[in-house]
């Protein structure tokens, strides 16, 4: 609803290009107004992103000689856009933790569902603050989302992400999945194995696409 009353008072309106052909105009974006960019927005601001090498330490998480990382987001089950409760998500972290390699971070976005995996052993990390999600995920060898911000921003910091969002799939999650960085979830055997991923300089392509996304982003706003 929000969409409907800025883009009708918006003299210009930005938007990924993988929005391009989603009925943008019934929302009041008409063409004359509205330029798109590549890639994503969140692109744009992970493009100088520098992590936390600490950040995991300081959470408790000890990993140890081929120890995995894995970061989990459950479902915005409170949101307008997804208010009904996504079982998956519990039988996806309880199925990663019969790996005695891997340890779970899980950020919740409610009291509720803190509550609901705090009695999942020692290896699940649930975190009782906010936390720098950005730097934990840089560092994972899997994200397990349920759509959103987060789960994109893994899939874009290269790190092996998957989605169990059961809404109606946004249209730069298709966009992620058409390039292989994200893939949607409908059971928990689906999972894959989690690996030690190398580390190395993983997010160097990150920052070249994403100078170029700024570029392309600066280009649209002056054109407009």
């Amino acid at each position: 609803p929000a969409n409907h009353l800025a883009f009708r008072l918006a003299r210009t309106v930005l938007l990924p290009a993988a929005l391009e052909r989603c009925g943008l105009r019934r929302q009041g974006a008409s063409a004359r107004k509205t330029r798109f960019y590549g890639g994503l927005k969140e692109e744009l601001y992970l493009a100088d992103f520098r992590p936390d090498a600490g950040l995991v330490g300081r959470l408790g998480v000890e990993l140890g000689d081929g120890g995995t990382l894995v970061v989990a987001r459950p479902a915005p089950d409170l949101a307008a856009y997804h208010s009904f409760e996504n079982p998956l998500f519990a039988r996806c972290v309880t199925h990663v933790l019969r790996d005695p390699r891997a340890t779970v971070v899980v950020l919740p976005r409610h009291p509720g569902q803190r509550a609901a995996l705090a009695e999942l052993g020692p290896r699940c990390i649930v975190a009782e603050r906010a936390v720098d999600s950005r730097s934990l995920m840089s560092q994972a060898d899997l994200m397990i989302g349920a759509g959103g911000t987060m789960t994109r921003e893994a899939a874009l910091l290269g790190v092996p992400t998957v989605s169990i969002f059961a809404g109606r799939r946004p249209a730069v999650d298709v966009w992620l999945e058409q390039r292989g960085m994200l893939r949607l979830l409908r059971d928990v055997d689906d999972l894959p194995p989690v690996e030690p991923t190398p580390r190395g300089d993983r997010l160097a392509d990150l920052h070249r696409r994403g100078s170029e996304r700024v570029d392309q982003f600066c280009d649209a706003a002056t054109a407009a």
